[in-house]
């Protein structure tokens, strides 16, 4: 289980990146509007924490108030656009360092494999 010091570090860092990365506020981010680049934006910071830290879908959830089972759909569906397409896999891992760095810690591979749940 992720610790809260965890997941405390981490999701600031990833929602600033994710934000600037779609070029929308951290709280359309968080929000619940549809609209483009939205929803993407919101899969992409579930998988990023998943990534970053090794908390479990009911921990994520409760940080982005969200149900665990559309977390865990959005991280697989993330999941499934890394290993198709090639130039988004490249995208995640640039957000996946840059958010590492601004956190000072060393780049880990990331855990795309195992229970999410």
């Amino acid at each position: 289980m992720a610790t809260t010091y965890e997941l405390s570090l981490v999701f600031p860092a990833a929602l600033r990146m994710v934000a600037e990365h779609y070029n929308c506020s951290e709280t359309a981010v968080l929000g619940r509007s549809r609209s483009v680049p939205l929803p993407e934006a919101r899969r992409l910071l579930i998988y990023l924490m998943f990534d970053l830290t090794p908390a479990r879908t009911t921990e994520v959830a409760y940080v982005l108030g969200r149900d665990r089972t559309t977390v865990a759909n959005a991280y697989l569906q993330v999941l499934r656009e890394v290993m198709e397409n090639p130039e988004f896999a490249t995208s995640v891992d640039q957000l996946l360092k840059s958010i590492v760095s601004s956190l000072g810690r060393v780049v880990e591979a990331p855990r795309s494999e195992g229970s999410k749940t």
